[in-house]
C-alpha cells in the first residue's frame, strides 16, 4: 500500500502470491511503475494486481500481471478512502493474465475518473477455462463521471467479452462503508461509520467520450457490450463512444441457445458482462447510446449462429 504519497517510483520488483489487492496506491500523485511483475495464485479471490485508487498522474509501463482477480483496475470511491477526482493515467506495453477483467475502470466509482490511456498491451488467459471475463471493462455505476478514455492497440486471447462499457446506478455508497464494503476483511465497524445519504450519488453517473481502436481479439464468447440504463422512467445514455478497427474471432465451441423475450436493465446489479447472459448478438449489442460511431468492425461469429451480428436498441 502506498497512501497519500507524491512522486513514487517502483522499478524491477516481483510480487508473488498476494492474498488480497497486490499493490494499491491510494490518493497518490505522480506514480511511475516500470518493469514490475505480479505473479499471483490464480485461484484466490480479490487478489487484484495494480489497484489505482483516487490517484492521478500515474504511469504503468512494461509490466506483467498474472492473477485471479482484476489485473489493472481503477477505483475512486468514498468507501475506499478516496476523496476527489482522479486523472492522467497511462498504461502501456503491459501483459495481463486475469481470470476476471484484464483492465477495468470500476466498479467502485463515486468520484470522477478521466484522461485515461491504455495502449500497446496484451490481455489473455490461455491455460484456464473459460479464460478472462473481459479484456477491457469501463464502468460508471456509483456516481462517477467517467470520460475521455482511450484504449488502443490491444491484442486479446481467451477474453470472454472483449469490451464491456456499462453505465448504471448501483449507488453502492448508500449501503456500504469502509468497514463493510469488503466482506472478506474482518474489520470492526466504527459506530460513526455510516453510509452516505442515498441522494448524494444517486443517478449521478455519466459515461462519455470513449475511444477504443485497433483491437484484435481471438477466442471470444460474448459480443462487445455497450449499455446505458433506464430506471424510474429516466434513461441515462452512454455518449460519444467510438469503436474503430476491430477484428474479433469466436472460440470454436458449441453455442448455447438462450433466446429471451427481453433483456432486463440490471441498473442496480453488480456490473459484469456475464450479467446479460448469452445475448442475441455476437458482434455488438448496444442499448441506450447517443453518438455511437463504429468504423471497420469485423467479427467472425460462430457457425450457424442463431444470433445477429449487431443489435442496437435506443441508439443513435
Amino acid at each position: 500500500l502506498t497512501e497519500k504519497c507524491r512522486n513514487v517510483k517502483i522499478h524491477n520488483i516481483i510480487f508473488e502470491d498476494s492474498p488480497w489487492w497486490t499493490y494499491k496506491m491510494l490518493m497518490c500523485d505522480g506514480v511511475k511503475i516500470t518493469d514490475t511483475v505480479i505473479w499471483n495464485n490464480r485461484n484466490v479471490a480479490n487478489s487484484d494486481g495494480f489497484d489505482i485508487a483516487g490517484s492521478s498522474n500515474v504511469e504503468i509501463n512494461h509490466c506483467f500481471v498474472s492473477t485471479a482477480d482484476d489485473g489493472i483496475v481503477l477505483k475512486n470511491a468514498v468507501w475506499c478512502g478516496c476523496e476527489k477526482e482522479m486523472h492522467s493515467i497511462t498504461v502501456k506495453n503491459c501483459e495481463v493474465m486475469s481470470r476476471t477483467n484484464c483492465f477495468k475502470i470500476g466498479t467502485e466509482t463515486t468520484y470522477d475518473i478521466y484522461d485515461v490511456t491504455v495502449e500497446n498491451c496484451s490481455f489473455f488467459m490461455t491455460d484456464l477455462y473459460p479464460g478472462a471475463v473481459s479484456g477491457v471493462s469501463i464502468e460508471a455505476c456509483d456516481g462517477s463521471r467517467v470520460h475521455d478514455i482511450t484504449i488502443r492497440n490491444i491484442i486479446m486471447n481467451r477474453c470472454t467479452c472483449p469490451l464491456f462499457i456499462r453505465l448504471g446506478n448501483r449507488n453502492r455508497a448508500a449501503v456500504v462503508t469502509s468497514a463493510t464494503a469488503n466482506k472478506t476483511e474482518i474489520i470492526k465497524a466504527n459506530a460513526n461509520d455510516e453510509p452516505v445519504s442515498k441522494r448524494t450519488f444517486d443517478g449521478k453517473s455519466e459515461l462519455y467520450n470513449v475511444t477504443v481502436e485497433n483491437i484484435t481479439a481471438t477466442n471470444v464468447e460474448l459480443p462487445v457490450i455497450i449499455a446505458g440504463y433506464r430506471q424510474k422512467f429516466i434513461t441515462k445514455y452512454c455518449k460519444n463512444i467510438t469503436l474503430r478497427n476491430f477484428n474479433i474471432t469466436y472460440r470454436d465451441t458449441i453455442e448455447v441457445y438462450d433466446k429471451r423475450l427481453f433483456i432486463p436493465e440490471y441498473a442496480k446489479e453488480y456490473p459484469e458482462c456475464w450479467r446479460f447472459r448469452n445475448l442475441p448478438a455476437y458482434g455488438i449489442w448496444a442499448r441506450h447510446c447517443r453518438n455511437l460511431m463504429i468504423e471497420s468492425f469485423n467479427c467472425n461469429g460462430t457457425k450457424n449462429s442463431w444470433r445477429k451480428e449487431k443489435i442496437f436498441i435506443d441508439c443513435k
